[in-house]
């Protein structure tokens, strides 16, 4: 069944929230609920409410001048942050309350196992689950996951990568395309660690230990853009 169920509202009025309790600024709550008021800066009010093992979310677009003219004039960026923060944010969110942490990985299988690729944003792991996928490989994720000790599941997302054809356009001159292939879930059994070479110097492939490749694990996903 549904774990998150999300209704985006035609109302332009503000949620109710009298005698709420302030809990930061521009969030609300009434346990078990919670109001964020212009969610991520996207001009959203999200009305959060779980409700056994589903997460109810209720969006109303109330965007302030200053809001609502970023969004028009930079419309590509308000579609990005649009599905952030109505679709990705709540699922995440949702499923760290079932103890699975959010991962900024690409996850990806094949006949010699299951690969999860970490490192920093523009290193080339979408370039790496493109081509593999090209040649019959299925993949969870190109860009966020969100796993527990055992099982990546991939947030659905397209495939962002340099030089696609058609699609819509993409941060840093990537296109989208389908993620074909993508099945919900799967069970890496290695990490592979992508660092972008210095100027001058060779590819070099070689064994990482593992508090090293935890910590670049880390770092990648703290400095995701999509996760700030």
């Amino acid at each position: 069944g549904e774990t998150v169920h999300l209704e985006v509202q035609a109302e332009r009025q503000p949620f109710e929230s009298h005698e709420w309790t302030l809990i930061g600024r521009g969030a609300w709550a009434a346990p078990p609920r919670a109001l964020i008021v212009d969610a991520c800066s996207s001009g959203f009010d999200l009305l959060i409410e779980p409700r056994g093992r589903t997460l109810q979310v209720a969006a109303r677009y109330r965007p302030g001048p200053a809001t609502r003219a970023a969004n028009m004039v930079l419309a590509e960026r308000f579609r990005l942050l649009a599905a952030q923060t109505l679709l990705h944010y709540p699922a995440l969110w949702w499923a760290a309350q079932r103890g699975k942490a959010p991962l900024h990985v690409s996850v990806t299988a094949g006949p010699c196992g299951v690969t999860m690729l970490a490192g920093p944003g523009g290193v080339g792991k979408s370039t790496i689950v493109s081509a593999g996928l090209s040649h019959g490989e299925i993949a969870t994720a190109d860009n966020v996951c969100a796993c527990d000790s055992r099982t990546a599941y991939g947030l659905v997302e397209p495939l962002r990568i340099q030089g696609g054809s058609g699609g819509l356009a993409a941060p840093h001159g990537r296109r989208e395309v389908p993620l074909v292939g993508r099945v919900s879930s799967l069970e890496p059994d290695r990490l592979v660690v992508l660092r972008r070479a210095v100027a001058g110097s060779g590819t070099t492939v070689g064994p990482l230990p593992a508090a090293e490749a935890a910590r670049e694990l880390v770092a990648g996903t703290y400095m995701a853009g999509a996760l700030r």
